[in-house]
């Protein structure tokens, strides 16, 4: 099977979500990740993240790390402080392809257009779009900008995600109430569902005796 993860800003040296998920399906599948060419814009890049990562702006072009491939596309528009970003050669990447499946990170951002208009040509082609907004993490009604930015969405993708999308998740609850509250106004709670984000059991492990003694602290 061909994966395909779809995702704004990828960095496999800090181990999120699409990292893991990426490094675990490559080890039964064959997987791509399609990015752009910049690392988040953390607003303390330069002081927290910059001595661990290095520059945002990273060169384009194909790379293989833990087992998949890293194909870095070039941005032409982005707006750092809304994480909002935009490459070119998403769609002709995924004609290229020809995956089985897409992973699309993210539900609000326009990235997501490009694969509804793939699968609109390639149906056998499986779609999920993992969602990770939420209260805390997202304020769309802040600024009169973004107010029109969800309006917009609303008319132009929100039609194309609810045809084309396979399977709709959150990664909580907050997530999904979230999406059912803002982004489809009440409707179709049913279409999404909830699965909680992961670890790295590589990497960690639980260990329920210690959790059972630092419970017990707290209450000593």
């Amino acid at each position: 099977m061909k994966i395909v993860h779809l995702v704004d800003y990828f960095m496999p040296q800090l181990g999120y979500q699409e990292c893991l998920l990426a490094k675990y399906h490559a080890k039964k599948h064959e997987v791509i990740v399609l990015t752009s060419d910049k690392y988040y814009p953390f607003s303390t890049y330069q002081t927290s993240y910059q001595n661990l990562l290095g520059a945002r702006q990273r060169n384009t072009g194909e790379k293989k790390i833990n087992s998949y491939k890293i194909k870095r596309l070039k941005s032409y528009f982005e707006i750092p402080s809304s994480t909002l970003i935009l490459y070119k050669g998403i769609l002709k990447e995924l004609k290229k392809i020809q995956p089985d499946l897409v992973i699309c990170h993210g539900i609000i951002k326009p990235t997501i257009l490009w694969v509804c208009l793939y699968k609109r040509k390639n149906p056998n082609c499986k779609l999920i779009v993992d969602h990770h907004e939420a209260i805390y993490n997202t304020n769309l009604k802040d600024s009169l900008l973004k107010r029109v930015y969800l309006n917009l969405w609303k008319i132009l993708l929100r039609p194309l995600i609810l045809k084309y999308t396979d399977k709709l998740i959150a990664t909580g609850s907050a997530e999904k109430e979230f999406a059912v509250k803002y982004l489809f106004d009440g409707k179709n709670a049913d279409k999404i569902k909830k699965i909680s984000l992961g670890a790295d059991d590589e990497v960690f492990f639980v260990d329920k005796n210690k959790r059972k003694k630092n419970a017990c602290q707290v209450w000593i």
